[in-house]
């Protein structure tokens, strides 16, 4: 037990410097493979084919392509910018749906801090 208790004593852990980093966002990263795999399957959605969608979509068994995905968060973007400046934060309220993917490139590509908030949280 002293020798666990000696080992939680230290909360530094020196960095790894045997490896390069990439100096490459979230943002850059779906950018890149949009480019590079535009057809290729991104996301996708998997629910019950009984339950009804949460956000209202026609079905939840919904895929997007890199190229979408990146077009959509670009478009949410946009439609964030108009509404945001960059640097503030943003609140997501929100169970596990696609959009949520979509919101986070968003909220990075728009400069945004995005802050969630668990909807199972409630009085």
């Amino acid at each position: 037990m002293n020798e666990l208790r000696a080992q939680l004593q230290d909360s530094y852990h020196a960095a790894d410097t045997g490896v390069d980093l990439v100096d490459l966002t979230a943002g850059d990263l779906l950018s890149r493979a949009a480019l590079a795999h535009p057809a290729r399957t991104a996301l996708v959605e998997v629910g019950s084919p009984a339950a009804p969608s949460l956000t209202g979509a026609d079905s939840t068994d919904r895929r997007w392509t890199y190229a979408q995905l990146w077009q959509q968060s670009q478009q949410c973007a946009a439609w964030l910018l108009e509404r945001f400046q960059p640097g503030e934060r943003i609140c997501v309220y929100a169970p596990n749906v696609p959009e949520w993917v979509i919101l986070q490139y968003a909220a990075a590509y728009a400069g945004l801090v995005l802050v969630t908030a668990n909807p199972a949280l409630r009085p």
